[in-house]
Protein backbone atom coordinates (compact mmCIF):
# COMPACT_ATOMS: atom_id res chain seq x y z
CA UNK A 1 0.00 0.00 0.00
CA UNK A 2 2.86 2.36 0.79
CA UNK A 3 4.36 1.87 -2.66
CA UNK A 4 0.95 2.42 -4.26
CA UNK A 5 0.51 5.55 -2.16
CA UNK A 6 3.78 6.96 -3.50
CA UNK A 7 2.42 6.58 -7.02
CA UNK A 8 -0.68 8.71 -6.33
CA UNK A 9 0.88 11.42 -4.15
CA UNK A 10 3.40 14.23 -4.54
CA UNK A 11 5.98 15.82 -2.25
CA UNK A 12 5.65 19.49 -3.09
CA UNK A 13 6.95 22.68 -1.57
CA UNK A 14 5.01 25.96 -1.32
CA UNK A 15 5.53 29.19 -3.21
CA UNK A 16 3.70 32.48 -2.74
CA UNK A 17 3.31 34.36 -5.98
CA UNK A 18 1.73 37.39 -7.56
CA UNK A 19 -1.22 36.66 -9.81
CA UNK A 20 1.12 36.82 -12.81
CA UNK A 21 3.28 34.02 -11.39
CA UNK A 22 6.19 36.10 -10.08
CA UNK A 23 7.62 34.87 -6.77
CA UNK A 24 7.13 37.14 -3.76
CA UNK A 25 9.09 34.93 -1.34
CA UNK A 26 11.49 31.97 -1.58
CA UNK A 27 9.94 28.48 -1.78
CA UNK A 28 9.45 26.79 1.59
CA UNK A 29 8.54 23.40 3.04
CA UNK A 30 5.19 22.60 4.60
CA UNK A 31 5.62 23.05 8.33
CA UNK A 32 5.40 19.34 9.25
CA UNK A 33 8.22 18.42 6.83
CA UNK A 34 10.69 20.91 8.28
CA UNK A 35 13.77 19.57 10.06
CA UNK A 36 13.46 21.86 13.09
CA UNK A 37 9.94 20.90 14.27
CA UNK A 38 8.59 18.01 16.40
CA UNK A 39 8.00 14.69 14.66
CA UNK A 40 4.63 14.38 12.95
CA UNK A 41 2.33 11.40 13.54
CA UNK A 42 3.59 9.46 10.49
CA UNK A 43 7.30 9.89 11.26
CA UNK A 44 9.76 8.51 10.11
CA UNK A 45 7.78 8.52 6.86
CA UNK A 46 7.77 11.81 5.00
CA UNK A 47 4.39 13.43 4.47
CA UNK A 48 3.54 13.71 0.79
CA UNK A 49 1.40 16.81 0.73
CA UNK A 50 -0.77 16.28 -2.35
CA UNK A 51 -2.81 13.13 -2.91
CA UNK A 52 -5.09 12.03 -5.75
CA UNK A 53 -8.52 11.31 -4.27
CA UNK A 54 -9.30 8.77 -6.96
CA UNK A 55 -5.92 7.14 -6.49
CA UNK A 56 -6.31 6.88 -2.72
CA UNK A 57 -9.84 5.49 -3.10
CA UNK A 58 -8.50 2.82 -5.46
CA UNK A 59 -5.80 1.84 -2.93
CA UNK A 60 -8.37 1.44 -0.16
CA UNK A 61 -10.71 -0.50 -2.45
CA UNK A 62 -7.97 -2.92 -3.46
CA UNK A 63 -7.06 -3.44 0.21
CA UNK A 64 -10.70 -4.31 0.92
CA UNK A 65 -10.54 -6.90 -1.85
CA UNK A 66 -7.36 -8.40 -0.40
CA UNK A 67 -9.07 -8.69 2.99
CA UNK A 68 -12.22 -10.16 1.39
CA UNK A 69 -14.35 -7.21 2.54
CA UNK A 70 -17.34 -7.02 0.16
CA UNK A 71 -18.00 -3.70 -1.59
CA UNK A 72 -21.36 -3.10 -3.31
CA UNK A 73 -21.51 -0.45 -6.03
CA UNK A 74 -24.50 1.35 -7.55
CA UNK A 75 -26.41 1.71 -4.28
CA UNK A 76 -28.13 4.94 -3.19
CA UNK A 77 -29.04 4.96 0.50
CA UNK A 78 -32.14 7.04 1.25
CA UNK A 79 -32.99 6.12 4.83
CA UNK A 80 -31.55 4.79 8.08
CA UNK A 81 -33.09 3.13 11.10
CA UNK A 82 -31.96 1.33 14.25
CA UNK A 83 -33.41 -1.27 16.60
CA UNK A 84 -32.56 -1.42 20.29
CA UNK A 85 -34.22 -4.82 20.72
CA UNK A 86 -32.31 -6.38 17.83
CA UNK A 87 -29.13 -4.45 18.53
CA UNK A 88 -28.69 -3.33 14.95
CA UNK A 89 -28.64 -0.43 12.52
CA UNK A 90 -29.97 -0.51 8.96
CA UNK A 91 -29.26 1.46 5.78
CA UNK A 92 -32.12 1.35 3.27
CA UNK A 93 -31.53 1.74 -0.49
CA UNK A 94 -33.77 3.22 -3.18
CA UNK A 95 -34.59 -0.28 -4.47
CA UNK A 96 -35.71 -1.42 -1.01
CA UNK A 97 -32.61 -3.41 -0.14
CA UNK A 98 -31.75 -3.31 3.55
CA UNK A 99 -28.17 -3.45 4.80
CA UNK A 100 -28.26 -4.41 8.48
CA UNK A 101 -25.30 -4.70 10.87
CA UNK A 102 -24.28 -4.14 14.49
CA UNK A 103 -23.21 -0.63 13.48
CA UNK A 104 -23.95 1.43 10.36
CA UNK A 105 -21.39 4.12 9.52
CA UNK A 106 -22.94 6.97 7.54
CA UNK A 107 -19.87 8.27 5.73
CA UNK A 108 -21.91 9.49 2.77
CA UNK A 109 -21.07 13.18 2.80
CA UNK A 110 -23.08 16.39 2.98
CA UNK A 111 -26.16 14.84 1.37
CA UNK A 112 -26.48 12.05 3.93
CA UNK A 113 -29.99 10.95 4.90
CA UNK A 114 -28.78 9.87 8.34
CA UNK A 115 -29.69 13.24 9.90
CA UNK A 116 -33.25 11.97 10.29
CA UNK A 117 -32.23 9.41 12.91
CA UNK A 118 -29.17 11.21 14.32
CA UNK A 119 -30.09 14.89 14.75
CA UNK A 120 -33.76 14.82 13.74
CA UNK A 121 -33.24 17.57 11.18
CA UNK A 122 -31.01 18.51 8.26
CA UNK A 123 -28.30 21.03 9.11
CA UNK A 124 -29.12 24.00 6.88
CA UNK A 125 -26.48 25.27 4.46
CA UNK A 126 -25.71 29.00 4.42
CA UNK A 127 -24.08 30.17 1.15
CA UNK A 128 -20.86 32.10 1.68
CA UNK A 129 -21.19 34.04 -1.56
CA UNK A 130 -18.17 32.23 -2.98
CA UNK A 131 -17.62 29.23 -5.22
CA UNK A 132 -14.56 27.16 -5.99
CA UNK A 133 -13.62 25.87 -9.44
CA UNK A 134 -11.22 22.94 -9.19
CA UNK A 135 -9.75 20.17 -11.27
CA UNK A 136 -7.09 17.48 -11.00
CA UNK A 137 -5.85 15.54 -13.99
CA UNK A 138 -2.96 13.36 -15.10
CA UNK A 139 -0.88 14.64 -18.00
CA UNK A 140 -1.08 12.55 -21.16
CA UNK A 141 2.37 12.12 -22.77
CA UNK A 142 0.95 12.87 -26.22
CA UNK A 143 -1.98 15.23 -25.65
CA UNK A 144 -0.13 17.36 -23.10
CA UNK A 145 3.40 17.11 -24.51
CA UNK A 146 3.98 20.88 -24.61
CA UNK A 147 2.71 21.40 -21.05
CA UNK A 148 4.73 18.42 -19.78
CA UNK A 149 7.84 19.97 -21.29
CA UNK A 150 7.24 23.21 -19.39
CA UNK A 151 6.46 21.44 -16.12
CA UNK A 152 9.56 19.26 -16.48
CA UNK A 153 11.57 22.40 -15.73
CA UNK A 154 10.25 22.39 -12.15
CA UNK A 155 12.82 21.06 -9.66
CA UNK A 156 10.00 19.40 -7.71
CA UNK A 157 6.18 19.62 -7.49
CA UNK A 158 5.15 23.20 -6.73
CA UNK A 159 2.12 24.33 -4.70
CA UNK A 160 1.56 27.85 -6.01
CA UNK A 161 -0.53 30.23 -3.91
CA UNK A 162 -1.78 33.66 -4.93
CA UNK A 163 -4.63 35.92 -3.90
CA UNK A 164 -6.21 39.25 -4.67
CA UNK A 165 -9.45 41.17 -4.37
CA UNK A 166 -12.26 38.61 -4.40
CA UNK A 167 -10.22 35.52 -5.24
CA UNK A 168 -7.51 33.14 -4.18
CA UNK A 169 -5.82 30.44 -6.20
CA UNK A 170 -3.96 27.28 -5.24
CA UNK A 171 -2.40 25.11 -7.92
CA UNK A 172 -0.18 22.05 -7.55
CA UNK A 173 1.95 21.43 -10.62
CA UNK A 174 4.26 18.48 -11.28
CA UNK A 175 5.76 16.78 -14.33
CA UNK A 176 2.96 14.19 -14.54
CA UNK A 177 -0.16 15.83 -13.06
CA UNK A 178 -1.83 19.13 -12.29
CA UNK A 179 -4.37 20.54 -9.85
CA UNK A 180 -5.96 23.98 -10.01
CA UNK A 181 -8.42 25.41 -7.50
CA UNK A 182 -9.65 29.00 -7.70
CA UNK A 183 -12.10 30.56 -5.25
CA UNK A 184 -14.20 33.38 -6.70
CA UNK A 185 -17.48 35.20 -5.95
CA UNK A 186 -20.49 32.98 -6.69
CA UNK A 187 -22.48 34.26 -9.67
CA UNK A 188 -25.51 32.25 -8.57
CA UNK A 189 -24.87 29.21 -10.76
CA UNK A 190 -22.72 27.10 -8.41
CA UNK A 191 -24.17 24.11 -6.55
CA UNK A 192 -22.93 21.65 -3.93
CA UNK A 193 -22.67 18.93 -6.54
CA UNK A 194 -19.89 17.01 -8.25
CA UNK A 195 -22.10 16.98 -11.35
CA UNK A 196 -21.82 20.75 -11.82
CA UNK A 197 -19.04 21.11 -14.39
CA UNK A 198 -17.84 23.97 -16.61
CA UNK A 199 -15.82 24.15 -19.82
CA UNK A 200 -12.23 25.35 -19.94
CA UNK A 201 -13.30 28.54 -21.70
CA UNK A 202 -15.88 29.22 -18.99
CA UNK A 203 -13.21 28.56 -16.37
CA UNK A 204 -10.87 31.12 -17.93
CA UNK A 205 -13.64 33.72 -18.22
CA UNK A 206 -14.31 33.39 -14.49
CA UNK A 207 -10.76 34.35 -13.60
CA UNK A 208 -10.62 37.87 -12.13
CA UNK A 209 -7.07 38.12 -13.41
CA UNK A 210 -7.37 36.30 -16.75
CA UNK A 211 -5.44 39.05 -18.53
CA UNK A 212 -2.60 38.94 -16.02
CA UNK A 213 -2.62 35.33 -14.90
CA UNK A 214 0.32 33.05 -14.14
CA UNK A 215 1.09 31.70 -17.67
CA UNK A 216 1.76 28.20 -16.35
CA UNK A 217 -1.56 28.10 -14.47
CA UNK A 218 -3.41 29.47 -17.49
CA UNK A 219 -1.82 26.83 -19.74
CA UNK A 220 -2.75 24.17 -17.19
CA UNK A 221 -6.41 25.24 -17.34
CA UNK A 222 -6.40 25.24 -21.16
CA UNK A 223 -5.22 21.61 -21.12
CA UNK A 224 -7.85 20.32 -18.69
CA UNK A 225 -9.96 17.48 -20.18
CA UNK A 226 -13.14 19.27 -21.28
CA UNK A 227 -16.17 19.52 -18.97
CA UNK A 228 -14.34 17.96 -16.03
CA UNK A 229 -13.89 21.06 -13.84
CA UNK A 230 -16.22 21.18 -10.86
CA UNK A 231 -17.81 24.48 -9.85
CA UNK A 232 -18.72 24.00 -6.20
CA UNK A 233 -20.77 26.35 -4.05
CA UNK A 234 -19.08 27.05 -0.71
CA UNK A 235 -21.47 27.00 2.24
CA UNK A 236 -21.23 27.35 6.01
CA UNK A 237 -23.01 24.96 8.34
CA UNK A 238 -23.58 25.02 12.06
CA UNK A 239 -21.70 22.36 14.01
CA UNK A 240 -23.90 19.35 14.65
CA UNK A 241 -24.93 18.71 18.26
CA UNK A 242 -24.18 15.00 17.89
CA UNK A 243 -23.01 12.37 15.40
CA UNK A 244 -24.61 9.22 16.82
CA UNK A 245 -28.19 7.96 16.86
CA UNK A 246 -29.95 7.57 20.23
CA UNK A 247 -29.04 3.88 20.53
CA UNK A 248 -25.57 4.37 19.08
CA UNK A 249 -26.18 1.98 16.19
CA UNK A 250 -25.72 4.63 13.50
CA UNK A 251 -22.79 7.01 13.48
CA UNK A 252 -21.88 9.78 11.07
CA UNK A 253 -18.28 10.07 9.91
CA UNK A 254 -16.41 12.60 7.78
CA UNK A 255 -18.35 15.35 6.00
CA UNK A 256 -21.70 13.93 7.10
CA UNK A 257 -20.66 14.71 10.70
CA UNK A 258 -18.58 17.85 10.49
CA UNK A 259 -19.61 21.42 9.67
CA UNK A 260 -16.28 22.39 8.21
CA UNK A 261 -15.42 25.89 7.16
CA UNK A 262 -15.02 25.73 3.36
CA UNK A 263 -11.42 25.53 2.11
CA UNK A 264 -10.09 24.64 5.57
CA UNK A 265 -7.96 21.90 3.95
CA UNK A 266 -8.96 19.54 6.76
CA UNK A 267 -11.94 17.55 5.49
CA UNK A 268 -10.22 14.45 4.11
CA UNK A 269 -7.66 14.34 6.92
CA UNK A 270 -10.34 14.51 9.57
CA UNK A 271 -12.44 11.82 7.90
CA UNK A 272 -9.42 9.49 7.84
CA UNK A 273 -8.70 10.23 11.50
CA UNK A 274 -12.35 9.52 12.30
CA UNK A 275 -11.97 6.12 10.68
CA UNK A 276 -8.86 5.31 12.71
CA UNK A 277 -10.45 6.41 15.97
CA UNK A 278 -13.74 4.62 15.41
CA UNK A 279 -12.01 1.38 14.40
CA UNK A 280 -9.99 1.34 17.62
CA UNK A 281 -13.06 2.13 19.73
CA UNK A 282 -14.99 -0.74 18.14
CA UNK A 283 -12.05 -3.11 18.69
CA UNK A 284 -11.67 -2.14 22.34
CA UNK A 285 -15.40 -2.24 23.10
CA UNK A 286 -16.05 -5.56 21.37
CA UNK A 287 -19.14 -6.69 19.46
CA UNK A 288 -21.39 -6.69 22.53
CA UNK A 289 -20.72 -3.03 23.27
CA UNK A 290 -20.30 -1.73 19.72
CA UNK A 291 -23.10 0.81 20.24
CA UNK A 292 -21.18 2.24 23.19
CA UNK A 293 -17.98 2.45 21.15
CA UNK A 294 -19.59 4.91 18.73
CA UNK A 295 -20.49 7.27 21.55
CA UNK A 296 -17.03 7.01 23.12
CA UNK A 297 -15.52 7.87 19.74
CA UNK A 298 -17.79 10.90 19.47
CA UNK A 299 -16.88 12.08 22.96
CA UNK A 300 -13.16 11.88 22.23
CA UNK A 301 -13.33 13.59 18.84
CA UNK A 302 -15.99 16.30 19.03
CA UNK A 303 -14.04 19.19 20.55
CA UNK A 304 -11.35 18.86 17.88
CA UNK A 305 -13.75 20.30 15.32
CA UNK A 306 -14.25 24.03 15.56
CA UNK A 307 -14.24 27.13 13.39
CA UNK A 308 -10.68 26.79 12.11
CA UNK A 309 -9.79 29.64 9.80
CA UNK A 310 -13.14 31.45 10.23
CA UNK A 311 -11.69 34.94 10.27
CA UNK A 312 -9.09 34.39 7.56
CA UNK A 313 -11.48 32.81 5.09
CA UNK A 314 -14.20 35.36 5.81
CA UNK A 315 -11.69 38.03 4.77
CA UNK A 316 -10.75 35.89 1.75
CA UNK A 317 -7.01 36.14 2.27
CA UNK A 318 -4.10 33.78 1.87
CA UNK A 319 -1.02 34.43 3.97
CA UNK A 320 1.50 32.48 5.98
CA UNK A 321 -0.65 32.77 9.10
CA UNK A 322 -3.83 31.41 7.55
CA UNK A 323 -1.89 28.54 5.94
CA UNK A 324 -0.22 27.46 9.19
CA UNK A 325 -1.85 24.45 10.84
CA UNK A 326 0.07 24.16 14.12
CA UNK A 327 1.87 21.16 15.60
CA UNK A 328 -1.21 20.05 17.53
CA UNK A 329 -2.77 18.90 14.24
CA UNK A 330 0.08 16.99 12.62
CA UNK A 331 1.57 15.48 15.80
CA UNK A 332 -1.82 14.03 16.73
CA UNK A 333 -2.13 10.27 16.22
CA UNK A 334 -5.86 9.50 16.23
CA UNK A 335 -5.36 5.75 16.56
CA UNK A 336 -2.95 6.05 19.48
CA UNK A 337 -5.15 8.66 21.17
CA UNK A 338 -8.17 6.35 20.99
CA UNK A 339 -6.22 3.46 22.53
CA UNK A 340 -4.80 5.58 25.35
CA UNK A 341 -8.05 7.38 26.22
CA UNK A 342 -10.79 4.86 25.49
CA UNK A 343 -11.17 3.52 29.05
CA UNK A 344 -11.20 7.00 30.57
CA UNK A 345 -13.68 8.34 28.01
CA UNK A 346 -15.93 5.32 28.47
CA UNK A 347 -15.94 5.81 32.24
CA UNK A 348 -16.83 9.49 31.83
CA UNK A 349 -19.65 8.56 29.47
CA UNK A 350 -21.06 5.98 31.89
CA UNK A 351 -20.73 8.14 35.02
CA UNK A 352 -21.57 11.50 33.46
CA UNK A 353 -18.27 13.01 34.58
CA UNK A 354 -16.33 15.47 32.43
CA UNK A 355 -13.78 14.16 29.94
CA UNK A 356 -10.59 16.20 29.65
CA UNK A 357 -9.59 16.55 26.00
CA UNK A 358 -5.91 16.57 25.12
CA UNK A 359 -6.30 16.43 21.31
CA UNK A 360 -6.76 20.20 21.05
CA UNK A 361 -4.20 23.04 21.23
CA UNK A 362 -2.68 23.33 24.70
CA UNK A 363 -4.51 26.08 26.58
CA UNK A 364 -7.43 26.13 24.12
CA UNK A 365 -10.77 27.14 25.64
CA UNK A 366 -13.73 25.49 23.91
CA UNK A 367 -16.60 27.80 22.99
CA UNK A 368 -19.73 26.64 21.18
CA UNK A 369 -20.83 28.69 18.19
CA UNK A 370 -23.44 28.96 15.45
CA UNK A 371 -23.56 30.65 12.05
CA UNK A 372 -26.54 32.76 13.14
CA UNK A 373 -24.53 34.19 16.01
CA UNK A 374 -21.47 34.81 13.82
CA UNK A 375 -23.54 36.55 11.12
CA UNK A 376 -25.25 38.73 13.73
CA UNK A 377 -21.82 39.78 14.99
CA UNK A 378 -20.70 40.53 11.45
CA UNK A 379 -23.77 42.71 10.79
CA UNK A 380 -22.93 44.70 13.93
CA UNK A 381 -19.34 45.14 12.82
CA UNK A 382 -18.01 42.95 15.60
CA UNK A 383 -14.85 41.07 14.67
CA UNK A 384 -14.53 37.35 15.31
CA UNK A 385 -11.45 36.81 17.45
CA UNK A 386 -8.55 35.12 15.69
CA UNK A 387 -8.91 31.47 16.61
CA UNK A 388 -5.16 31.02 16.63
CA UNK A 389 -4.84 33.33 19.63
CA UNK A 390 -6.77 30.70 21.63
CA UNK A 391 -4.21 28.17 22.86
CA UNK A 392 -0.89 27.07 21.37
CA UNK A 393 -1.02 26.96 17.56
CA UNK A 394 2.76 27.11 17.19
CA UNK A 395 4.87 24.66 15.20
CA UNK A 396 7.71 24.15 17.72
Amino acid sequence: MLQQYSNVSWDNYVTYRRSDGMLVAPPFEWEYNRDDVPHHAAWPLRIRTSVSRAGLSEILYQQCRRLNIPVTFGVTVVDFEESASQGSGTAIATDGRRFTADIVIAADGLGTKSHKVVTGEVIRANPTGFAICRNFYRLDPEKHAALREKLAELSRPDCRCSSGEGFHCISVLSNDSAFVGITIPDDGTARESWAESITNEEFIKLLPIAGNCDPLVLETIRNIPENSTTKWQLCWRDPQPKWTSPEGRIIQLGDSAHAFIPSSMSGATTALEDGQSLAECLRLAGKEHAHLATKVHELMRREMHQKDGFEGIAKNKLDSGSMTLGKWTWTHNAEKYAVENFAKARQCLETGSEFEHTNIPKGFKWEDWSMKHELEKDEKGLSTADLKLNGDWGIY
